[in-house]
């Protein structure tokens, strides 16, 4: 159900911040920061350190971005 998830939450971000809408994008963003928590119980049961640290990198980045293409911008 995890692989499940981030396949679906991350090739759906992958598309959505590919186009041009910047509600479009938004939407990427968000699916990232949903995948986070699903990144971080893999690589935390797969003993993958680098990969979990590196989580909380993109989640930080993932909510820069998705705050740099709200609504009211």
């Amino acid at each position: 159900m995890v692989q499940l998830m981030i396949l679906l939450l991350n090739g759906s971000a992958i598309l959505f911040l590919a186009l041009k809408s910047n509600r479009i994008k938004r939407l990427g963003f968000l699916a990232l920061i949903i995948s986070e928590p699903f990144w971080m119980v893999t690589s935390w049961k797969n003993n993958q350190w680098a990969i979990f640290i590196l989580c909380f990198w993109y989640l930080a980045v993932s909510i820069v971005g998705y705050w740099n293409h709200r609504k009211d911008k």
